[in-house]
């Protein structure tokens, strides 16, 4: 299932099946190391799990809400998002290069 990640920070912007989507991966076998990111942790975790994202040496996915869309500097070689608004596709469309 994961053999097609080739970079660090491949991103999945999932609204309202987040969480779903992150145990799915998180249980698959054989997954790279996963990142769950929202607005709803509360700062302290938040912050260290943006932390572990952006770190160098993390080459795993990202799970995330609008969280990351704007204020953080991230990008990657794959997004998968839901549908949303023009400005906000184009917003996450920035992050992928």
């Amino acid at each position: 299932m994961f053999e097609h990640v080739e970079d660090a920070g491949d991103i999945v912007m999932p609204g309202m099946g987040l969480q779903v989507v992150f145990e799915a991966l998180r249980a698959a076998k054989g997954a790279p190391p996963i990142v769950l990111l929202h607005s709803r942790f509360r700062p302290a975790h938040r912050a260290a799990a943006l932390e572990r994202a952006l770190a160098a040496e993390f080459t795993g996915i990202v799970v995330s809400t609008q969280v990351i869309e704007a204020g953080v500097d991230i990008s990657s070689r794959t997004l998968i998002t839901e549908l949303a608004p023009w400005p906000s596709i184009v917003q996450r469309c920035g992050r992928c290069n």
